[in-house]
């Protein structure tokens, strides 16, 4: 179904800017609109349909795939740790106690966030262009 294999790529790019949006603003003002996605519940839903689309593409292959299940793994990946770790830090962001797990979330997302979202796009795009790559 072509209308998946689009929505995982939009899904891809979109996390990633989200993850990357300090670093695309200051490069390309345009992009501006990513930042204002991080409020937290623009974030929230980003995340959630981004997390459960992750893990519906796990078993719902792109239209030139032949494997039916682990098709589009790194998409996939994209979707369940970027739209959970999205999740988990707009659900946490204003409280005092947060669970260990949840902290470390947060962490990996403050620390690595230009990085992750670099990778997210790169994905995106490599999926763009090569979509028949099982794996890819």
């Amino acid at each position: 179904m072509p209308q998946i294999y689009l929505l995982t790529i939009l899904t891809c790019l979109l996390t990633g800017g989200v993850f990357a949006a300090d670093m695309l603003e200051q490069k390309a003002p345009v992009l501006a609109f990513l930042k204002r996605m991080q409020d937290k519940g623009s974030q929230t839903l980003l995340g959630i349909v981004v997390f459960i689309f992750g893990i519906v593409k796990l078993f719902i292959p792109s239209p030139t795939e032949t494997s039916l299940v682990l098709g589009d793994l790194l998409p996939a990946l994209v979707g369940i740790v970027g739209g959970g770790i999205l999740t988990i830090e707009a659900l946490y962001r204003d409280r005092d106690i947060i669970p260990p797990f949840m902290a470390s979330a947060i962490a990996i997302r403050k620390q690595y966030a230009s990085g992750l979202g670099i990778l997210f796009i790169l994905i995106g795009l490599l999926h763009l262009i090569l979509p028949g790559v099982i794996l890819l």
